[in-house]
């Protein structure tokens, strides 16, 4: 033994240098926990459920026959509308038949308080 291993064996009691050499002895393949049974059991279950969420609505639409019927329709639009005019959010006034006449639809919004 060299001076130097005999300094490097007074800093460590026998007890420290049981715990390098197991620590040393450690198998490098051991598997991570990443790698481990149960996180893959988890991450199947995952994969399974995240499928079933899609397939789930594609099976039921398939089996009930996949018509095209969006279902019911909108109410049918009143013939007659009352003609108003409103403030709009820049102070100016807007019709209610001027914007019926340039547009397919019209909605109205109402601001809570004041421009």
């Amino acid at each position: 033994m060299t001076n130097n291993d005999n300094n490097d064996d007074d800093l460590y009691s026998e007890r420290e240098r049981a715990e390098i050499d197991e620590l040393n002895r450690l198998d490098e393949t051991a598997p991570s926990f990443l790698q481990s049974r149960w996180w893959r059991r988890l991450a199947v279950g995952f994969a399974v459920v995240v499928v079933a969420a899609l397939l789930i609505p594609i099976v039921a639409i398939t089996m009930s026959g996949g018509s095209s019927d969006p279902g019911p329709s909108a109410a049918p639009p009143p013939a007659a509308y009352p003609d108003f005019e409103l403030a709009n959010a820049h102070g100016g006034a807007v019709r209610l038949s001027d914007a019926a006449a340039r547009n397919d639809a019209v909605v109205i919004v109402f601001y809570r308080g004041f421009f």
